[in-house]
């Protein structure tokens, strides 16, 4: 069990001995803590392998692949399709309803550990995903912040799939900048959202929670 006072970005080796006495007798593995995620399960294959192992891992690389190729189609026709509405048409995420926005910066929850503070917070929804745009100020004496990653997870833990994270600028010291988080929402997104944001190979972070979408 890692310590609890370990920091974002901190690296450490782990190593391990295998008690059957067959080679190789021993493992070694560079851990990085990560200021939002972790890895729930690593599978290590080691000496003889059974016929069973080898199928799952094909089939694992298999759907890989396809995730892979789904997300280069996705990203082809996204070069290839128009701009403005007519993008929004062609993308099909505009139907008759149109895209709706929410003011919801009064009723989102900031968390006490914000390295960051969120001025204004909005969230919109159309056909097919949902987003959320946030001006985020960087308090005094702290270096500019730019954003890595993002997680949107219901009350249930299940997340919203993140399609882009979208920066204006990097954030400098003392300013506000827009950063906008867009997630799939094929299937439906209801009830209260928690976003978290990080910087790359740093500690800031930034938490929302009870995210409200129209």
């Amino acid at each position: 069990m890692p310590s609890a006072r370990l920091t974002a970005g901190e690296r450490l080796r782990l190593f391990v001995r295998f008690r059957d006495g067959a080679a190789p007798a021993s493992a070694s593995f560079l851990l990085r803590v990560h200021p939002a995620t972790a890895e729930p399960l690593i599978e290590v294959y080691r000496g003889m392998r059974t016929i069973e192992t080898y199928q799952q891992e094909i089939r694992e690389v298999r759907a890989g692949l396809m995730r892979c190729q789904g997300e280069v189609v996705r990203l082809v026709a996204e070069q290839n399709a128009p701009g403005g509405l007519a993008g929004l048409v062609f993308s099909g995420a505009l139907d008759e309803h149109g895209v709706t926005g929410r003011l919801v910066t009064e009723a989102v929850a900031r968390a006490a550990g914000n390295a960051l503070k969120a001025t204004s917070v909005k969230s919109y929804r159309s056909a097919t995903g949902v987003a959320v745009e946030i001006n985020l100020t960087v308090m005094a004496g702290a270096p500019p912040w730019v954003a890595k990653g993002a997680t949107l997870r219901g009350k249930t833990g299940a997340e919203l799939k993140v399609l882009r994270l979208w920066q204006q600028r990097p954030i400098p010291t003392g300013e506000f900048g827009l950063v906008v988080v867009e997630a799939d929402a094929s299937t439906a997104a209801q009830g209260a959202f928690s976003l978290k944001l990080w910087e790359e190979d740093g500690p800031r972070t930034i938490t929302l929670d009870n995210v409200m979408f129209p």
